[in-house]
């Protein structure tokens, strides 16, 4: 739903270990600590590769620094790179949960769930870790890989009970109530998966299109598909996908009409 690294990844926004003896390199390591880290946010791995390097050059040892540099390196497709990296990162300091539940998520990611779940229970450990609501969620995924949909959803619900607008998280329930056939509980959670943070996606509204059809609702179905041609034209499958339906709901209401139109005529012929 939303960038990999933001949905299964965490980066440090700020680094706080050593102090360089030198307040010029100090400075010098901050501003390409803060440069790198952006360019991760933006997707530019070539640059916060760099930038990150850099900041590590001046400020060794570094947990934080070390784990957005993973993260650079993970993303420029680098994994076994990627994984010594946050090693270090969490041997230099083992509370840097950030670095953990990347770890983790790598792990995952390679189909070594065992152990990524036995790290992401660690990172739940840190009753102060600002971001449970990310472990929660990917702990959900792995439930899913294992087709245990049963505890995926606990762990969802866990998520967005430690953040409402994480959307994700909301997306992922609306897909199971909607297997359930939960179809009120499934609008729901479209609905605030479409927000915030997600409001650039328009595959949400392609479900609750299909749902508010399936209850009869065209006219809020007719919404959702009117919102992704007006708002989402580069959206292209669905785009066309909601081109697709909308042409079927008029067919079959023009269809409609025809026949009421005929009855109508047969009744005052046979008057």
């Amino acid at each position: 739903m939303t960038k990999v690294f933001i949905l299964l990844f965490s980066i440090s926004l700020t680094s706080c270990a050593l102090f360089s003896k030198d307040p010029t390199e100090q400075r010098k390591a901050d501003i390409y600590f803060s440069q790198g880290t952006q360019n991760l946010i933006n997707e530019n791995y070539t640059e916060a590769l760099n930038s990150l390097l850099k900041a590590d050059e001046l400020k060794k040892n570094d947990s934080d620094i070390l784990n957005n540099l993973a993260m650079a390196y993970y993303f420029k497709k680098r994994p076994n790179i990627a994984l010594k990296t946050l090693a270090r990162s969490l041997k230099l300091n083992p509370k840097n949960s950030d670095a953990r539940n990347n770890l983790a998520t790598i792990l995952m990611q390679n189909g070594k769930t065992e152990k990524a779940k036995e790290q992401y229970k660690k990172v739940l450990n840190d009753l102060v870790y600002k971001k449970t609501f990310r472990v929660y969620y990917n702990l959900g995924l792995i439930s899913l890989r294992e087709k245990n949909r049963t505890q995926a959803k606990e762990y969802f619900v866990k998520s967005v009970g430690h953040r409402d607008d994480y959307c994700a998280a909301h997306f992922q329930l609306a897909l199971i109530h909607e297997e359930e056939t939960s179809y009120a509980n499934a609008l729901k959670h479209y609905e605030k998966s479409a927000r915030n943070n997600c409001k650039e996606y328009s595959l949400p509204y392609i479900h609750m299109a299909r749902i508010n059809l399936k209850l009869g609702q065209e006219y809020r179905a007719k919404d959702h598909l009117l919102k992704i041609i007006n708002e989402y034209p580069n959206h292209k499958k669905n785009y066309e996908t909601a081109k697709s339906l909308l042409g079927k709901i008029d067919k079959k209401n023009e269809l409609q009409s025809r026949i009421n139109k005929s009855s109508t005529n047969f009744k005052s012929e046979n008057f």
